[in-house]
């Protein structure tokens, strides 16, 4: 049992590298803001849920057509979420998230968009980004299925929060996120 927790942890603490297992050496306000929209929820038998919300702030400045994105991702949450578990023989696999729902700080429930209903660049970003994702991560990457909702009322860089509530579990993301600080210096 040790083993198979071992390499559960080994397969998924090597991919989403956090600030427990590392240190970055240049941080920079992107870093900061994709280690925060991270979340790990190691549960017992040998499952896993990794939530990941793309932020505005979570895009390199380098990235084409930034700041339409970063636009995008305010007018819309989007949410990446894997479930897996591990095999007795160390196999992975993955079901797909039923039930995801983001609660904002009012406590009003969303359920997420329609992907018939997404936006044409919704569609296609999260196309992309899971793509990026298969690519670099394989198996794990393929295991992450993507939720649009209604972004109204939650800016990652003003105060307030909201959650992501999935298997029984409300995540919780507290805002203004950290690596916001370059973006109140622009205004």
């Amino acid at each position: 049992m040790k083993i198979v927790a071992m390499l559960c942890l080994l397969i998924f603490g090597f991919i989403f590298l956090s600030t427990a297992e590392a240190r970055k050496w240049r941080v920079t306000p992107t870093d900061l803001a994709s280690d925060y929209s991270q979340i790990i929820d190691q549960r017992p038998g040998n499952e896993v849920v990794v939530i990941y919300w793309v932020a505005p702030e979570t895009l390199d400045a380098k990235v084409q057509n930034n700041e339409t994105l970063k636009a995008m991702l305010r007018e819309q949450v989007i949410v990446g979420v894997a479930h897996g578990s591990t095999s007795q023989q160390g196999r992975l696999s993955f079901r797909v998230p039923e039930g995801v729902a983001l609660e904002d700080g009012d406590g009003k429930l969303r359920e997420p968009i329609a992907k018939e209903g997404w936006p044409p660049l919704v569609a296609a970003f999260s196309t992309m980004i899971q793509s990026f994702f298969v690519q670099s991560m394989g198996q794990m990457g393929s295991g992450f299925h993507w939720f649009v909702f209604d972004g109204k009322g939650i800016d990652s860089c003003g105060k307030g929060r909201f959650w992501i509530r999935y298997a029984g579990e409300r995540y919780n993301y507290e805002t203004p996120i950290p690596g916001c600080a370059t973006r109140s210096a622009a205004r």
